[in-house]
């Protein structure tokens, strides 16, 4: 879904790439989503929204304590924000992808995220990065030059 033109109230052009990532038990639905804003494109918002369903029973799955990610061949690091690093009460994935560098040229090749479940809050809190990887995961691996991501990553941040 991309919008091609603000309507005459805003500013703002949205667009969005969405996929599905199947694993064993569950999916894992991703969308990239970017409001640019044309007045002032340092204002554009970047983020990734992820749902983790269960194929069984269509339900959210609860548990993701901490994400972890990478970029490429960089070193992992834990995903912080203002309000609740990433997880939000109801189970669901927002990251502000801003936070990581991603909008920055060139564009990484891929986004590796590590959504750790289970964890402590105070394991969490001490940021220990060997203790939150041995903890039950799920890995997603998005490509992002050679995607749909790419481009609403590229439009959102390019006048």
């Amino acid at each position: 879904m991309r919008d091609s033109a603000p309507d005459e109230f805003s500013s703002i052009v949205k667009s969005a790439a969405s996929a599905s990532f199947p694993r064993k038990e569950l999916s894992i639905d991703v969308k990239v989503s970017c409001e640019k804003n044309l007045k002032n494109v340092e204002k554009s918002i970047l983020n990734l929204t992820a749902v983790m369903v269960g194929k069984r029973d269509d339900q959210i799955v609860q548990g993701t304590s901490a994400i972890l990610y990478k970029m490429d061949d960089s070193d992992p690091k834990i995903y912080k924000d203002d309000l609740f690093d990433g997880v939000l009460p109801n189970g669901s994935i927002d990251m502000n992808l801003d936070r990581l560098g991603i909008s920055s040229s060139p564009l990484p090749e891929y986004l590796s995220v590590r959504f750790v479940l289970g964890a402590s809050p105070l394991e969490v809190k001490m940021g220990d990065l060997d203790q939150l990887s041995s903890l039950p995961k799920i890995d997603l691996r998005i490509p992002v030059r050679s995607s749909n991501v790419g481009k609403i990553v590229s439009d959102c941040f390019r006048s």
